[in-house]
């Protein structure tokens, strides 16, 4: 039986602007969206954003459920999956995630989120856009965001994290953009990696039958142990003995 999907959104996107292009390709999967607080328009943002996010994560592999492969797209979107996979243990079989460097630094999306906001403001159309999709709180979701990556409530996982997951990892990223194509090197050793062509930031959004099948087929490797994570495991065991 294909193992249920637990899908966390990116900022300012949503579940079905994600990933609702591949929702069709998963007919027998359960597939669980779990939205980023303060994210739609009845979503008030809450003090606490990052810890919020990965509280809802976590309770979505509810306990005594089948494990879950637990899917983040984009960097806050990843982030978060990340760090609920750590909480999780058994309750989840594997961790994808897209649109991500395991080598980025914090102040780099600071800078860029930055960016945006000043964007935004210049930008009344950018602004009736996200209130349509997550109310007046948008500009506040955006500040809040920028807040705790400044004061270190948010962290982006690095390559270190990932000796801390139990489960295998698996990164897809586009080949459109440079910085997110060369990403996949530094965690090859450690995580199955892709790049998918045609692809760039929403990897799930562009190329949405490939990243389906790249989910299937991890899915399948999970359950036969053929994937970066058991074979590195393996490879310890023998020299172990």
């Amino acid at each position: 039986m294909a193992a249920p999907l637990i899908l966390v959104p990116g900022l300012l996107g949503t579940a079905d602007l994600h990933y609702g292009p591949c929702l069709p390709m998963w007919p027998d999967r359960p597939v669980t969206a779990v939205e980023l607080p303060g994210h739609g328009a009845d979503d008030p943002v809450p003090d606490k954003l990052s810890h919020t996010a990965v509280e809802r994560v976590v309770a979505a592999a509810a306990p005594g459920n089948e494990p879950s492969l637990l899917v983040g797209v984009s960097y806050l979107g990843s982030a978060v999956a990340l760090r609920a996979a750590a909480e999780l243990g058994d309750r989840i079989r594997g961790v994808v995630v897209s649109g991500y460097s395991f080598t980025a630094r914090d102040a780099t999306l600071r800078r860029w989120l930055s960016g945006f906001i000043r964007s935004a403001e210049r930008s009344p159309d950018i602004g009736r856009h996200f209130e349509k999709l997550h109310g007046s709180g948008w500009r506040r979701l955006l500040d809040l965001t920028l807040d705790e990556l400044s004061g270190g409530q948010l962290r982006l996982p690095g390559t270190e994290h990932l000796g801390l997951l139990d489960v295998p990892v698996l990164l897809v990223n586009g080949a459109l953009l440079e910085a997110e194509r060369i990403a996949v090197q530094p965690v090859a050793a450690t995580a199955d990696v892709a790049v998918l062509p045609a692809a760039g930031h929403l990897v799930p959004k562009d190329s949405p039958r490939l990243f389906a099948t790249l989910i299937d087929d991890f899915d399948a490797r999970i359950t036969t142990r053929r994937t970066t994570f058991h074979e590195r495991r393996a490879a310890q065991h023998d020299g172990e003995s």
